[in-house]
């Protein structure tokens, strides 16, 4: 129960206390996706694996990771975990494919130091949420980069496997390490000390963490095949580290310390034969902190040497080669790179050679010579290079240079010593698994000026190259200030990239690939020129034609200032720059720049990776657009014809900036489908399982059926498409994910939009067959639309819209409702129909349609039909578009409630009472006009005189009287329903009979009596 309850319980909380005490112990940014709690892995530790794991610096390293790794493992102690007064105890660490980028800047400021300084942040190992009690820590297979650019000094190990134990509570105690690198790299001012080389150590080492001091026990290490033996010791100091430290090879023979030579330790190494004297020692003494550096020594010496391997009958005889390697100032300004002789004979050929390099890292003196020739052929006897299967041709030299820093730096060509050549005449290497180079011919002339690179003609498989160019200032490389410019034009009439092509994505050059780049400022003294110009270019499956480029590589930036190509029979243009391109490249910093691109027409569905078969995506998938995290982009770009899916684009133009994994698109605008179109929004793939979109569009003039065959969203979202046919105007916003074959995930999308029907005629849809079939109008089956407008809204995947109103001939109607993703509908129809539309037919009719069934459908919901023009319906459409079920509920006649419709009714019986009382009354009056006129005069004043009472008495008495006579004529038509309705219009019949002064008198007594007007409505229960 202990086992399951614990992660169940502590994980949240775990995760909450490591991801506070983190932030709180670092000024930096730390983040992870979670953390996972588990029992089994390290019982009866409680293990906690915080998955994907980001430590990312502040300025001056903002953006630049420190550590990222999938998986971080702590193993915590369980007893801490379930007592909350203590703190959690932390037993092991285990760093699983950690990628750790060390950095120091120009300034000398490292990226490692991000331990906050205050009192608060100092004192939380002893009072925060963790106790640590390490006795074990482990790395596999990391990537470790540390880049010194002050120093100008790099490590880049990958492959490196590492673990400690001992028991780190104590004050003095003994690590145990164990090592293996499977590839090395060191350099130091520009010099490789150690290329891709395999280091193997176990190492014992004496801790005293009272003095932060660590010293080498016992030890074995290996190097390539060179043992070492290491004494001494490193102490942590708050200025930096100070190093002790001796290394020597005792008893290593000629053959083992070969072995550091890249290329040479191969898998034929151990059938090396060689012989000779050989000794190697050095040591590293002193303060390595901010600007300092540690004394340095290395000494090695070949003397008498022969190497020969045993399947090559011919030797190199001859080898003599002393290097020493110095310094003993803190700023590494005395340095001293000294081979005094380098010598050696093949095959009766000899070379030789020296250098002597002062001040290497700063403002550096050379002295060197080369003179000799090499027999390429006899270099694969001897040596066979690793991927070669053979070499032919000789490449001669004669090259001697004496110059200081300050004539390199002033251009004090006459006191400069450098000239000589270089040349090679019919030279072919074949490689076991790329294509055979032949070089024609290569001639290098130097001065201290210009480097001269004549035609230069080579073949490699298929492809041909001609290179020409110089190289000015070639001298300028060895300052900090000036530099080398390389001008090189380059043609060809076929480059063939995919022979050169590997299959082996995850080759071992590919693991240290970062990690053997050079610094930052290598590449700032150094400036490209390029000219190009490819007849044909072959890539994958693009075949491009007539490549023609001109731009300058600048240090850290790229500028195209022009480019040219030929594909598909479509032409590019292109220009734009990309800044801090080598550091985007190498150091995971941010690139920035700009491009744009003119294309007069192309076809992208060529270039899709797979392609969808149908809208189900049978047969294929496309993947996640993935923006790059750290490149910013601005394009423009220009097209007259766009082929996309079933999309065509004409004369398109566009602007989209990527940054931070998120393409923002500030307009993209065209004619397709028959209209035109202005797009914008966003897109980000910071999540890749559910990238968000954000859009708006307009469309102008599109083409109903042009947009429903063509877009997927357009069928799934607007069904009904496909029963239109004409134009439209529309405006819309839409935001959601896409799925992860970067379609819409359609119940998620919300929309809000317009529709603006400029022509139109539905035709075909089911759900106006039905309504036409059964109100017997064949005019509904078909509707043309013109200039209708229509609000619509989507949301939890349903599209609602907004109730509309729209005409057919003289027939309205008002629609609203939704329809959902799967074509299910709900929708509304509210019709005013003339009665005699749906009764034009009724001879040919049937029982079942028309005006019979509109009866039919009225008794069973107690609606009277008969009466009024016009007829109101409730046209309830649901189902699918397939497959729709409508039904019609008639709501009324006239546009009237059955209460309005009855009252009516009752006005037109009392009108034809009225005219009959008229008629008679009219005979009356020409006989004895005169008579009735004084009658009806004197009675009026007679109850003008009485008293409110009297006169209301005898005013309701009337009225009854004749509320009754109507009623019953009345009742006798439309039934019992008027009740008592029918006061109002009493009154209106007894106006039409009074005429003339008596009407008048009449009505002014009614005014003075409105309190209590009987002809007034009156309450209920009143």
């Amino acid at each position: 129960m202990l086992m399951v309850a614990i992660p169940y319980f502590y994980q949240d909380k775990i995760a909450k206390v490591i991801k506070e005490e983190v932030n709180k112990q670092l000024d930096a940014n730390v983040d992870f996706e979670g953390v996972s709690i588990s029992l089994f892995k390290d019982f009866p530790n409680v293990s906690a694996n915080i998955k994907n794991m980001t430590v990312t610096g502040n300025a001056p390293f903002e953006g630049v990771h420190l550590y990222k790794a999938n998986n971080t493992y702590l193993s915590l102690d369980i007893f801490s975990i379930i007592n909350s007064n203590n703190p959690y105890v932390l037993n092991r660490i285990l760093l699983d494919n950690p990628n750790i980028n060390i950095k120091i800047n120009e300034q000398g400021k490292a990226n490692y130091d991000i331990t906050k300084s205050d009192e608060s942040a100092a004192t939380n190992n002893e009072t925060g949420a963790f106790h640590i009690e390490l006795n074990k820590y482990e790395l596999k297979n990391g990537d470790i980069s540390f880049n010194d650019l002050q120093g100008n000094t790099y490590v880049g190990l990958s492959g490196f496997n590492h673990s400690g134990s001992g028991d780190f509570s104590q004050d003095l105690y003994k690590l145990s390490t164990k090592t293996n690198i499977k590839n090395t790299n060191l350099r130091m001012g520009g010099v490789h000390y150690l290329k891709r080389a395999n280091i193997n150590a176990e190492i014992d080492i004496k801790v005293d963490q009272t003095k932060s001091s660590y010293s080498i026990d016992k030890n074995k290490m290996q190097i390539n095949g060179l043992s070492l033996e290491n004494e001494g010791s490193i102490v942590m100091l708050d200025e930096g580290v100070n190093l002790d430290i001796d290394f020597k090879a005792p008893g290593n023979s000629f053959k083992e310390i070969l072995s550091l030579i890249p290329g040479v330790y191969s898998k034929s190494f151990d059938g090396l034969q060689a012989e000779g004297v050989s000794h190697f020692e050095g040591s590293i003494h002193g303060l390595y902190g901010q600007d300092k550096y540690p004394a340095l020594q290395l000494h090695c010496k070949l003397n008498d040497g022969t190497i020969q391997y045993p399947d090559f009958p011919k030797p190199i005889k001859n080898v003599n080669v002393e290097i020493n390697i110095e310094s003993k100032s803190s700023d590494l300004s005395d340095m001293l790179v000294d081979v005094p002789n380098f010598n050696l004979n093949m095959d009766g050929k000899p070379l030789t050679g020296r250098l002597r390099l002062q001040d290497p890292l700063g403002k550096p003196n050379i002295n060197g010579l080369l003179n000799g020739d090499v027999d390429l052929g006899l270099i694969q006897q001897i040596a066979p290079l690793e991927g070669i299967e053979s070499m032919e041709g000789v490449l001669s030299s004669n090259i001697e240079i004496k110059a200081n820093y300050h004539d390199i730096e002033q251009s004090n060509y006459e006191a400069i010593q450098f000239n000589g050549a270089l040349s090679s005449d019919k030279l072919h290497i074949k490689y076991e698994d790329q294509p055979d180079i032949h070089v024609s011919n290569i001639e290098l002339r130097a001065n201290p000026k210009q480097i001269d690179i004549p035609n230069t003609s080579l073949t490699a498989g298929k492809s041909d190259i001609n290179i020409q160019g110089s190289i000015r200032e070639p001298l300028a490389y060895l300052t900090q200030k000036n530099q080398t410019i390389i001008d090189l034009n380059l043609k060809s009439e076929l480059l063939d990239i995919n022979e050169w092509a590997s299959d082996d994505a995850n080759s071992e050059d590919d693991a240290s690939k970062n990690n053997d780049a050079g610094s930052d400022s290598d590449v700032e003294r150094m400036v490209l020129n390029y000219k190009a110009d490819i007849q044909r270019l072959k890539y994958e499956d693009y075949d491009i034609r007539q490549i023609a480029s001109r731009g300058k590589i600048k240090a850290n930036d790229i500028n195209i200032d022009s480019y040219s190509m030929l594909m598909d029979g479509s032409k590019m243009k292109a220009s734009g720059q990309i800044k801090n391109a080598y550091d985007y490249l190498y150091n995971s910093e941010p690139a920035k720049g700009n491009m744009n691109i003119y294309v007069d027409q192309i076809d992208l569905n060529k270039y899709l990776e797979e392609e969808t078969a149908s809208e189900n995506h049978q047969g294929g998938e496309t993947e996640i657009v993935r923006i790059p995290k750290d490149l910013i982009i601005d394009f423009v770009l220009e097209a007259g014809k766009i082929i996309y899916q079933d999309y065509i684009l004409n004369n398109a133009k566009s602007r989209i900036e990527l940054k931070d994994e998120k393409a923002d698109l500030a307009y993209f605008t065209g004619g397709t489908l028959g209209g035109q179109f202005d797009l914008k929004g966003s897109y980000n793939s910071k999540n890749l399982e559910k990238p968000v979109f954000d859009f708006s569009y307009d469309l102008e003039r599109m083409d109903f059926q042009q947009l429903f065959k063509t877009s997927l969203s357009a069928r799934r979202l607007a069904p009904i498409l496909e029963y239109i046919q004409g134009r439209f105007n529309s405006d819309m916003s839409i935001s959601g994910n896409f799925g992860p074959d970067m379609v819409p995930e359609f119940t998620d999308v919300t929309a809000n939009g317009f529709l603006q029907t400029l022509e139109g005629a539905i035709k075909g849809f089911l759900p106006l067959d039905q309504i036409a079939q059964k109100l017997g109008l064949e005019d509904l089956r078909s509707f043309e639309i013109k200039d209708s407008k229509n609000w619509f809204e989507i949301k939890n995947g349903a599209v609602e819209i907004e109730e509309t109103a729209f005409t057919k001939q003289d027939m309205n109607f008002k629609a609203s409702g939704k329809h959902f993703i799967d074509n299910t509908m709900d929708y509304l129809i509210k019709a005013e129909i003339p009665r005699d539309k749906i009764g034009e037919n009724i001879v040919s009719q049937s029982m079942d349609v028309g005006i019979n069934w509109l009866e039919s459908q009225a008794k069973k919901v107690g609606v009277n039909v008969d009466v009024g023009d016009l007829v109101y319906f409730d046209i309830k459409i649901k189902g699918s578009f397939k497959d729709p079920k409508v039904s019609i509920v008639p709501t009324g006649s006239g546009g009237k409630s059955l209460k309005s419709s009855a009252e009516d009714k009752a006005k037109e019986v009392l009108n034809e009472a009225k005219e009959k009382a008229m008629d008679k009354a009219k005979k009356e009056v020409d006989k004895k006009k005169e008579e009735v006129t004084k009658k009806v005069e004197k009675k009026v004043d007679e109850i003008a005189e009485k008293t409110k009472e009297e006169a209301k008495k005898k005013v309701d008495e009337g009225i009854k009287k004749g509320k009754k006579a109507i009623g019953d004529k009345a009742k006798d038509v439309i039934g019992d329903q008027v009740g008592d309705q029918l006061g109002d219009k009493a009154k209106e019949a007894i106006d039409e009979v009074i005429d003339g002064k008596a009407k008048e008198k009449v009505d002014e007594t009614i005014d003075k009596l409105k309190d209590i007007n009987p002809f007034k409505k009156k309450k209920k229960n009143g």
